[in-house]
């Protein structure tokens, strides 16, 4: 089970290495002053998020499926600081009347600070939609991974894997996940965190190639049919640092579990 897993995340990966494209200097790690760190709670779920103000930035890149790289305008919005925990959904299941047990166990069991794992898209998103938001657009995600400075990484342009949680020597090497926000050196610009490394996490888009060259300027929600949903952020089996990069896509049929795939709410402003 566990090598079929694997298998089938790496036929995911693209095969055209990320050719760079000319950033801006900046003291790593450190958050940008460009946005404005505001928080606060979700409706339901204790779920702490932060005020992404409205504004442009730099999506995309060089990379396969990432072109063409453009300037793209989001409306203010609410994130999560963190993925969704076990425990945040578990209440969540309490609240709804839904048998936990019913979830498949990652090897490593149920770990209250954890991030949840082995659901579905839909079941991602029903959470948020009971947390009073949704998942966040693609775009959405990657504003609040990399800020307005088009940095390739959240802490930086520079792969540092003291700032993440991923395997260390090979693909598959790591044996489970951590707890959320135990890597804040890898915070991003907007105060985000595991926005790289520990789970892959469900964006609300259809997933397309050329998705960029045909989506709209402002607040773009990507296809409006597809086969396959948006992942980001990299996870717990990846190796190859060109799998954390901000702008990276993945992409997996709705309807699959995996003990590497969590989520994070979104919500209006």
């Amino acid at each position: 089970m566990l090598i079929y897993s694997l298998l089938c995340c790496f036929s995911l990966l693209p095969i055209e290495r990320f050719q760079p494209i000319d950033h801006p200097t900046f003291e790593e790690g450190k958050p940008t002053e460009q946005i404005q760190v505001n928080r606060r709670f979700s409706k339901k779920g204790n779920v702490q998020t932060i005020l992404i103000p409205s504004g442009p930035f730099m999506m995309g890149g060089k990379g396969f499926n990432e072109a063409p790289p453009r300037r793209i305008f989001l409306d203010s919005y609410f994130i999560g600081k963190t993925d969704v925990t076990v425990a945040q959904f578990k209440a969540y299941c309490i609240d709804k009347h839904i048998d936990f047990s019913k979830f498949e166990k990652p090897m490593w069991g149920w770990i209250d600070n954890h991030p949840m794992v082995n659901i579905t898209w839909q079941q991602a998103r029903d959470y948020c939609k009971w947390a009073g938001g949704d998942l966040p657009s693609e775009a959405q995600w990657e504003k609040a991974a990399r800020g307005e400075d088009g940095r390739i990484y959240p802490w930086g342009n520079k792969f540092d894997r003291r700032r993440l949680w991923t395997s260390k020597t090979d693909n598959g090497q790591a044996s489970s996940t951590v707890a959320v926000g135990s890597f804040p050196t890898g915070s991003s610009p907007s105060g985000c965190l595991d926005m790289a490394g520990n789970v892959l996490q469900w964006c609300l888009d259809w997933f397309s190639v050329d998705s960029y060259s045909s989506q709209p300027s402002r607040n773009p929600h990507g296809p409006k049919f597809g086969g396959m949903r948006v992942l980001r952020g990299g996870s717990l089996i990846n190796y190859d640092p060109d799998n954390f990069r901000c702008s990276h896509r993945y992409y997996d049929v709705p309807a699959n579990r995996n003990f590497y795939t969590g989520f994070r709410l979104a919500a209006p402003r």
